[in-house]
């Protein structure tokens, strides 16, 4: 008879690294790409579906909104999403047939999809037409939505793709809320504080409440109001509206004028929501809008020169430091006759990178913001007992005050100015009101040293 052999049996462990690979699913090894990486020219978009019908035409260099009459698309958001288009890949294989009943895209929510779009235009010379088919919500969590070219491939969309194929057909109109430009002066009200600003000679400058210079930033910004743009609209700017979002007691107003008086722009912005987003309006403006963090934080900025000093100091030039904390004793330090050292104890151990460190932190001083321009008391921000005063070369520089409500920043001013407060950064605070034990240790942040140039041989 014919003889058999039975093969051994053998168990191995495998590390999960190891395992992994081999319990993948067939559709893991599924090409994932589903729109061709060969770039199209686009001349047309259109969308339909449910609710979503878009149609946009590229006439020149933009895009339109095909209505009547015609209206300016956002090129940004329509140029974003072509471009995402181009060699779009799936972020995950849902599914591979090569002829799909509708039945079986029932699932994915394909058979009757919630978005249909259709670009056509140019790829090497030759006419093209792409189909994406927009599915049902694949991730609650994130918006992915499943997706199909038209072809064999479903697989899940990345959700930010997902979200603007899908996004109100009004998002794709123009975001420009404002064209302002010959702009010679701006009031920011903010925080129950009305600051004016005016252009001259040498640039941007402070005119009330006190005269000042400005921040440099301040130019880019009124620049921007020549094509100002909102992240997203909110809808029409009724009076309903315009309370539910906030805008009826709005945190921060620009206004913009021209140099007879003549009010140009006036943008009103609304306390941030969680995201730092905010909702705003501009006059002449039909429509409410969202503005990004980045902006929002642009428009609460500080604008009023917010450096200790109006030109730059160099650290060498301190040859003096006198510190006088509000608890424990004071301390002085010198380098008139060589290394720092103390001059109240001439004994004391001192760390001169510590030293240097205090001087660099007072020389590049920036404050957080004004807290008040002109008329305040020492008494309502703690610096009648100050937490620490600072002295630069014999001379009475700073004065840190009392803690800012809610925040370990604290209140200051400039020795020669007693009417006029600010807010110091903690991280700040805690270099300029070192205690004299604390010049005896390392810096909190020690300069890299200097890097050499290695001998060529």
């Amino acid at each position: 008879g014919v003889q058999t052999c039975a093969l051994p049996i053998s168990v191995v462990v495998l590390s999960a690294k190891q395992a992994d690979p081999l319990a993948r699913a067939a559709t893991d090894y599924v090409d994932r790409g589903l729109i061709p990486e060969e770039a199209l020219a686009a001349t047309s978009m259109e969308r339909s579906g449910k609710g979503l019908d878009l149609s946009l035409e590229a006439e020149k260099n933009s895009w339109k909104v095909k209505a009547t009459p015609p209206r300016a698309a956002d090129d940004p958001t329509v140029g974003g999403i072509l471009a995402r288009l181009n060699n779009l890949r799936v972020e995950k294989v849902s599914g591979w047939k090569a002829n799909w009943a509708p039945a079986d895209l029932a699932p994915f929510g394909l058979d009757n999809p919630e978005a249909t779009v259709t670009v056509k235009g140019t790829a090497g010379g030759k006419p093209v037409t792409r189909i994406l088919q927009i599915g049902k919500v694949a991730d609650a969590k994130t918006g992915a939505r499943f997706v199909r070219a038209n072809g064999p491939l479903v697989g899940i969309l990345n959700p930010e793709l997902s979200k603007d194929l899908t996004m109100d057909a009004a998002q794709f109109d123009d975001r420009t809320v404002a064209r302002v430009s010959n702009i010679i002066r701006a009031t920011c009200v903010r925080d129950g504080r009305t600051v004016e600003f005016a252009a001259s000679a040498q640039g941007w400058i402070v005119e009330k409440p006190v005269e000042s210079a400005a921040e440099p930033g301040l130019e880019s910004f009124i620049a921007s109001m020549a094509s100002y743009r909102a992240d997203s609209w909110l809808g029409a700017s009724t009076e309903e509206q315009v309370k539910a979002l906030g805008l009826d007691k709005p945190v921060v107003t620009w206004t913009f004028t021209d140099g007879a008086g003549n009010q140009l722009a006036k943008l009103e912005v609304a306390a941030a929501r969680p995201d730092g987003k905010s909702a705003a309006r501009v006059s002449g403006q039909a429509r409410l809008f969202l503005l990004n963090a980045p902006a929002v934080a642009r428009l609460r900025e500080e604008y009023r020169w917010r450096s200790l000093f109006f030109s730059p100091v160099d650290p060498a030039v301190i040859k003096e430091l006198r510190v006088q904390p509000q608890e424990g004793a004071g301390v002085a330090l010198s380098r008139r006759e060589g290394p720092w050292k103390r001059t109240d104890k001439a004994d004391a151990k001192v760390d001169a990178a510590t030293v240097d460190e205090t001087v660099r932190a007072i020389t590049r001083l920036r404050f957080v913001r004004f807290e008040k321009d002109a008329g305040a008391t020492d008494a309502a921000y703690g610096l009648d007992k100050p937490f620490a005063l600072v002295a630069l070369n014999r001379q009475p520089i700073l004065r840190v005050g009392g803690l800012v409500p809610g925040s370990k920043d604290r209140y200051a001013r400039i020795e020669r100015q007693p009417r006029e407060v600010f807010v110091v950064a903690a991280a700040d605070v805690e270099l300029l009101a070192r205690s004299a034990d604390d010049y005896a240790k390392p810096p909190r942040d020690p300069v890299p040293p200097a890097m050499t140039e290695t001998p060529k041989p």
